[in-house]
């Protein structure tokens, strides 16, 4: 039946059914690729979940992807429907986004996973609506930048510099009104029994990633200029740090008044309840001071216009009519990311298809370390060990589950200052977390020495070395330490791939063993230790605990120190 033949609100409902028909099935196979974009990076995704519930640094990273999706949704209505979409373009994209992450997948580096999701997403929208269209949800796309983790190595350089920072501005202030003595990271108020430590959660570092992303958000709402934006992002570290101050400045005033017993449990926090909407203050202020520069630089306001928000399309679009909807587009997306997803599952079956190869185990336990060591080639000198009676409150101190553990007290002969050795061993290479760095300096507030610090060969061809520091722990008394750790790695299997060798690597944990030797001396009475107490140990180790596959090494890897409360 034609429908001249129908009554004019036959037609006209004829008409509705008849739009709408495609305008479900385009939705439909939209909601298809949206499912198939969070099956290719749903496991990435939750390891972020997981991230975010446990790192208070990135606690802002359960809102990034909601926010995300409104200013797409609002550069969607600036910019109107998709009406020429561009394929080939799009699933270039989509293809080598999804390369990188599967790539990514084996090598596990979750920053540059950010990469791989923002070409998916253009490219997604490219096929849809063509590069003009896509360059509107830059934006969008480029703020999902903050779900994703900084490297460590960054995170803790920054956040060990800020720490210092902070801890000497707020002694500065400090002192013209209480005594206050300064150690490291450590305050010593007159009158107050114990230290005020500025801890990791005290730098500033976690303020700052949370304003910076405040601030990309607020400058990219604006409409403004790339370098107001640029500035206004960069403005949330003076206000960061500002906040984070007064709250040493608050903690210290009440350390002094009421003692430090209420700064345990919840009560921590309570100085961020003034401190942070301080902060937010601040940064309100300095960005309305930015936008009155800007207005005074142009000489007039600037009013965006509609296309321009966000970085919409300028072209005007007419949203009306769906029909025009690039189906093409859509189903060259789906195309791709079925194909992603599929490679994806391959990949997975690949690496999972053989067993894993075992890790070794220690050939002896700790214990059997022998407790009377000499120097190589030296028969007169030589270090007598006990062991300590609280290894069990030691143990559980630890944060993490020592698989094997000894701390051992040598006293030189015929006479010298006594030597403390520490190993654990650890099959989830947890040990690796205890450095030097980390539980004398930062935890305790002792300076080190830095032109103390060097490698100290083990063997003539220096391949085998451990690190030496050098703290200063009281007044004229310095503790030097030596650090060195041993990886168990896996043997060789005949036939294994590279590719499930680099995975096995990269995403199950090398067990490993830490091994400390300190001692409070005088630079001069290392020479020995060096020489022969560090040797003498090596040579123990090897011949009595260690696997032939393991390897030696004193770097440490990058970490985070978290405090209880």
């Amino acid at each position: 039946m034609s429908l001249g033949a129908l009554k004019p609100r036959e037609r006209k409902e004829a008409l509705a059914v008849d739009r709408l028909v495609p305008h479900l099935a385009f939705l439909v196979w939209l909601g298809l690729a949206a499912l198939l974009f969070l099956v290719f990076f749903g496991g990435n995704l939750l390891k972020l979940a997981e991230r975010w519930s446990k790192d208070p640094s990135y606690s802002h990273g359960f809102f990034v992807p909601l926010l995300a999706v409104w200013l797409a949704a609002r550069v969607f209505r600036k910019s109107g429907n998709p009406l020429a979409g561009d394929p080939r373009v799009g699933s270039m994209a989509i293809v080598t986004g999804a390369m990188l992450h599967l790539i990514l997948t084996v090598i596990n580096n979750p920053i540059l996973d950010f990469a791989a999701m923002a070409l998916v997403l253009w490219g997604a929208a490219a096929a849809l609506g063509g590069v003009g269209w896509a360059k509107g949800f830059l934006f969008p796309i480029g703020f999902l930048f903050f779900m994703f983790p900084l490297p460590a190595t960054w995170t803790n350089f920054a956040g060990l510099w800020l720490q210092d920072w902070v801890a000497a501005v707020s002694a500065g202030l400090l002192d013209p009104f209480v005594v206050c003595y300064r150690r490291g990271n450590s305050l010593y108020l007159a009158g107050v029994g114990e230290p005020l430590v500025v801890a990791a959660e005290c730098s500033g570092l976690r303020q700052i990633v949370s304003f910076v992303a405040l601030g990309v958000l607020v400058g990219g709402l604006s409409g403004k200029s790339a370098t107001f934006r640029f500035l206004l992002a960069l403005a949330a570290v003076p206000a960061a740090l500002v906040a984070n101050v007064l709250r040493i400045l608050i903690m210290a005033a009440g350390s002094v008044w009421f003692g430090t017993q209420w700064m345990g449990g919840w009560m921590h926090d309570a100085p961020a309840l003034v401190t942070l909407p301080l902060g937010l203050a601040l940064f309100a202020v300095l960005g309305w001071l930015m936008s009155r520069v800007e207005r005074l630089r142009q000489g007039t306001p600037r009013v965006p216009t509609s296309g321009e928000d966000c970085g919409a399309s300028r072209t005007s679009i007419d949203v009306s009519d769906s029909s025009h909807a690039p189906k093409r587009g859509l189903l060259a997306v789906v195309a791709c990311l079925l194909g992603a997803s599929l490679a994806e599952g391959g990949l997975a079956w690949y690496l999972h298809g053989a067993e894993a190869t075992p890790y070794p185990e220690l050939r002896a336990p700790f214990a059997a370390l022998p407790q009377d060591l000499s120097a190589p080639g030296e028969s007169k000198l030589g270090w007598h060990g006990r062991d300590v009676s609280n290894l069990d409150s030691f143990r559980a101190k630890l944060p993490y589950r020592a698989d094997d553990l000894l701390y051992r007290i040598y006293a030189p002969s015929p006479s010298g200052a006594p030597l403390y050795l520490y190993l654990v061993y650890s099959r989830q290479g947890d040990d690796r977390k205890h450095h030097p760095e980390i539980c004398i300096r930062d935890a305790s507030g002792a300076t080190e020495d830095f032109d103390a610090r060097k490698q100290i060969p083990l063997d003539a061809s220096g391949r085998r070395s451990v690190m030496r520091f050098r703290f200063r722990t009281g007044v004229g008394e310095y503790t030097t330490v030596y650090y060195w750790h041993y990886s168990l790695e896996a043997p060789p299997q005949p036939g294994q791939a590279l590719l499930r060798r680099l995975y096995q690597r990269q995403n199950h944990p090398v067990p490993s063993i830490t091994a400390q030797v300190s001692l409070v001396a005088a630079p001069a009475e290392t020479e020995a230790v060096e020489r022969g107490f560090l040797v003498a140990v090596d040579a123990a180790l090897r011949a009595e605990q260690l696997p032939d596959t393991a390897r030696i090494g004193c770097n440490r890897l990058p970490m985070t120190l978290i405090r209880d409360r």
